[in-house]
């Protein structure tokens, strides 16, 4: 036993844990007498027993009588070493080990070896970082007596799930080869040999697909596999006038001569005719195929295609429409008439660009893109409108009344003399509301029909005998298992068409790479703003309750 000095009450054990000897209180004690005496033991530093330190004071004051359950024992514990301590936490997902370290208080101090141990005692064997244990290893030397520290020390790997096929184009596209036409050496632009550069020859390679990978497995830091996605292997969308080559299934190749019309994995090869314009002398043209025009469609003409209409001229005061895209080189020039009515009109069930289009009707199943400007055009495009060059130095949209199903792009917006101009983007939301809500009033009827048939085998069990309930049960297990199979089916769509909706409402976007100009209206799904004055590059999308303009 060893003690701090005469009069001392205080004594340590063999395993340094410091006790009380009531027989040795003499006269009345105070906290700070006893924490002066534990100084002496050099314990000052160990975990105190308050409780013991209370009652030791107040005992030696004669106000605890020896019968206190403090006294059951004949010496008891006022402070005791308490070695550094470690514990581990685990995220939910088993992805992190978090370690903690408390520093001693008056014990042994941290070892190494400890914070391997208490890992393994865990369970974590995976994504251990050396340089993390370090690191706390090193910060918990400078730790206060009792201080805690922790530090992330095991990290697990997320599986990387495989990406599914892609397909690369062989081909030049036809949007590419006329909005961007190839230079001369002198560098001029020759445009009549276009047909024989836009179109394919019999088993010419016009799509190659890409192997899905695999992806790559990952771990949790508990050591369980977390298994990886494989891609899937998407087919060719293999149209008219293509097949998939003989040699390389991941080839596919045009089986007859004419223009490539493509799509995001596939392609069709259309008849092409070729025009040198189209004016009184050729009359409206109406092909089941391309149709390439080597100069103008002439003031009143009309020209009809179930492919790809492209024009090396101008269209001016014309009708156009196509079954794929329509592309023109110059511009689209129409007029203005009394009531806002525009005499020129192209329609394209996908995509429409040209340099410039101004006082025209323009209609595009998918996107429609201008290199120079827009102005006074009623445009509706079903993904997104963009006015600018490559560069987005130069595009202007101005005036007219332009709708987009998703985003809308520009250099500027407007004019300096405040022209009327009404944007309006995410045109689809509505559309997309009002099928959500189809689906779930059918969901919620589904629902209220199997909850019928529930009730409706609730009532016989009750009402009708064994053999009746045989009759009618085969039945109504049948009703049942339609029931869920439909709810099934309603909620995936539900489901899905929610979540597209959703990834719509974050794309939807109009963005201004320069100016603003006032008396612009913008509207993006049902919340709408009129630009009162002038504004720098700005990105306008839906907030909460009213759009949101972020300088950028």
């Amino acid at each position: 036993m060893e003690t701090c000095a005469q009069g001392c009450v205080l004594y340590q054990t063999e395993n340094r844990i410091v006790r009380l000897n009531p027989n040795s209180i003499s006269r009345p004690l105070s906290r700070a007498m006893l924490l002066e005496q534990l100084e002496r033991l050099n314990a000052q530093n160990f975990r105190l027993n308050e409780s013991a330190i209370d009652a030791a004071v107040q005992y030696s004051q004669g106000n605890l009588s020896p019968s206190e359950p403090l006294f059951s024992e004949s010496a008891p514990i006022i402070a005791e070493p308490v070695d550094a301590a470690v514990s581990v936490d685990i995220t939910d997902d088993a992805m992190v080990a978090i370690l903690t370290v408390e520093a001693p208080l008056g014990g042994r101090p941290l070892s190494a070896c400890q914070l391997l141990s208490a890992l393994k005692a865990r369970g974590v064997v995976k994504g251990i970082s050396k340089k993390q244990l370090q690191q706390l290893f090193v910060e918990s030397k400078s730790l206060t007596a009792g201080e805690r520290v922790s530090l992330p020390v095991a990290y697990g790997k997320p599986a990387v799930d495989g990406l599914n096929s892609s397909f690369e184009r062989l081909v030049v596209d036809v949007a590419t080869r006329v909005l961007q036409p190839r230079a001369k050496e002198d560098g001029s632009v020759d445009m009549r040999d276009l047909g024989n550069e836009m179109t394919v020859k019999a088993n010419q390679p016009l799509m190659l697909r890409m192997e899905a990978s695999a992806g790559s497995d990952g771990f949790t830091v508990t050591g369980a596999l977390l298994a990886a996605k494989a891609g899937r292997v998407l087919p060719f969308a293999v149209g008219n006038g293509t097949m998939v080559s003989d040699v390389d299934p991941n080839l596919l190749v045009a089986s007859q001569p004419g223009m490539p019309i493509f799509n995001d994995s596939g392609c069709r090869v259309d008849p092409l005719l070729v025009l040198d314009g189209v004016n009184v002398a050729t009359g409206h043209i109406e092909f089941d195929g391309s149709v390439l025009v080597n100069g103008d469609v002439a003031a009143g003409m009309r020209l009809v295609a179930s492919g790809t209409v492209t024009v090396t001229g101008f269209v001016e005061l014309a009708e156009l429409r196509a079954g794929a895209d329509i592309l023109v080189q110059n511009g689209i020039v129409g007029r203005q008439h009394e009531l806002d009515n525009l005499d020129c009109t192209v329609c394209a069930g996908g995509s429409v660009a040209s340099r410039f289009a101004q006082y025209a009707n323009i209609n595009a199943g998918k996107n429609a893109t201008f290199t120079l400007h827009a102005l006074h055009c009623h445009i509706t495009v079903g993904q997104d409108l963009e006015v600018m060059d490559v560069l987005k130095r130069q595009g202007t949209l101005s005036g007219g009344i332009i709708n987009a199903g998703r985003s809308i792009r520009a250099v500027s917006v407007g004019a300096v003399a405040g022209v009327p101009t009404s944007l309006h983007s995410f045109l689809n939301g509505a559309r997309m509301r009002g099928g959500l809500a189809r689906l779930s009033a059918a969901l919620q009827q589904e629902n209220d029909n199997a909850d019928k048939t529930r009730a409706l085998e609730l009532k016989l069990s009750k009402q009708a005998d064994s053999r009746q309930l045989l009759e009618v049960g085969t039945h109504i297990r049948r009703a049942m298992d339609s029931h869920r199979h439909r709810i099934d089916e309603l909620r995936c769509e539900y489901d899905l068409a929610l979540e597209e909706y959703q990834r719509m409402r974050r794309m939807a976007e109009v963005r201004i790479y320069q100016h603003l100009f006032q008396r612009v209206s913008v509207r993006i799904d049902e919340q709408q703003k009129m630009i009162a004055e002038e504004q720098a590059a700005v990105s306008i999308r839906l907030g909460e309750k009213a759009l949101d303009l972020q300088v950028v």
